[in-house]
């Protein structure tokens, strides 16, 4: 569990975009309205055949705004290129849409052109973000989170943060959270693995570093988020489970701000 394979080698193991691991339940988030966490939604992609569904985030980069999530949610496999338009959803739960829903023009979604001419789901060119401009955001959902690259750090608790299916039977859009530790450098290879659970639709989530607080309370830094949810790992040896997402290096980030016009 705690050894730290290539990219090459975790890419070449069979994976799925959700593990559950003992000890690391997905937990409602109480008050999805609270400050920073109202930045998170479901995304909902129009594809040529059907829709692409996962998480996404508000973002602040530079003067821009945008909906940072993973590339593989924004892509039509149809079309090999970025669906025809999106929406998205702060703070749903079920069939509630407290700042309502913000459309999208499939012009302002943007995929990394290195997973366009590569669609490797799960790889480190597995991320996207959907440009917005102020006036699309409700006033009432700033501040909006930003994007920050950490050093390495020694083992540390993170929380993935999204719109997961916790019911195999049908989508449940309510927001979730759940938390585990780094299991490897999150420079490494671009990829940050963890064991936070997660699920279908996870992908696109946020994660962020959980810090301790006042009585040693946990608090998750939902005002910077350090990577994107993509994938998980399967194996039969529970101890052996994990998820990952596309660490934000500096290069990354830029790109994105660049993208949002900032």
């Amino acid at each position: 569990m705690h050894d730290n394979p290539s990219e090459t080698e975790l890419l070449s193991r069979d994976f799925v975009p959700q593990v559950i691991i003992d000890g690391h339940p997905l937990v409602p988030v109480p008050d999805p309205t609270a400050q920073y966490y109202r930045c998170h939604g479901m995304l909902v992609t129009q594809r040529t055949v059907g829709v692409g569904r996962g998480s996404g985030t508000l973002i602040a980069a530079g003067t821009g705004f945008g909906i940072l999530t993973c590339a593989h949610v924004l892509f039509d496999p149809a079309t090999g290129g970025p669906g025809a338009g999106a929406e998205f959803s702060p703070a749903m739960t079920e069939d509630t849409r407290p700042y309502g829903t913000i459309t999208v023009e499939g012009g302002r979604l943007r995929i990394p052109q290195a997973y366009i001419d590569q669609p490797e789901r799960g790889g480190r060119n597995d991320y996207a973000v959907v440009r917005l401009t102020r006036e699309q955001i409700p006033a009432d959902i700033g501040p909006l989170a930003t994007m920050q690259p950490v050093a390495p750090w020694q083992p540390a608790t993170v929380q993935v943060t999204g719109y997961p299916n916790v019911s195999p039977e049908r989508p449940n859009p309510a927001m979730y959270y759940s938390r585990g530790v780094t299991l490897n450098d999150p420079a490494g290879g671009g990829l940050l693995r963890y064991n936070a659970s997660t699920r279908f639709r996870s992908s696109g989530s946020a994660v962020c570093r959980v810090h301790s607080g006042e009585g040693g309370a946990q608090v998750p830094d939902l005002a910077h988020i350090n990577a994107v949810h993509v994938a998980g790992y399967e194996a039969t040896d529970p101890d052996d489970r994990y998820n990952w997402g596309v660490y934000l290096t500096s290069e990354i980030i830029q790109w994105i701000t660049e993208q949002l016009g900032g």
